[in-house]
């Protein structure tokens, strides 16, 4: 079950808000793998992965721009 607590990882979320944008998060993060997987172009998987950094932000309050999501896009193999 991927949303048991882990208490040997050392991370222990106890806001119940940043839980819930913390799991929404993961799963924009696997819906872009997916569509990456799936043959789609990074600029479709962008999307999810700009609004699971949204999500993320909203716990940090650090806004998120686009070069950070062209320096997690440059990170990917797309065998081009």
């Amino acid at each position: 079950n991927t949303d048991s607590i882990n208490i040997e990882s050392g991370l222990m979320l106890t806001n119940l808000r940043h839980y819930e944008r913390v799991v929404k998060a993961r799963e924009l993060v696997n819906s872009a793998l997916n569509t990456l997987t799936l043959g789609f172009t990074p600029d479709l998987a962008s999307v999810d992965i700009t609004e699971a950094a949204s999500q993320i932000s909203l716990i940090t309050g650090r806004g998120v721009s686009d070069k950070i999501i062209d320096e997690i896009f440059s990170k990917f193999c797309l065998g081009k």
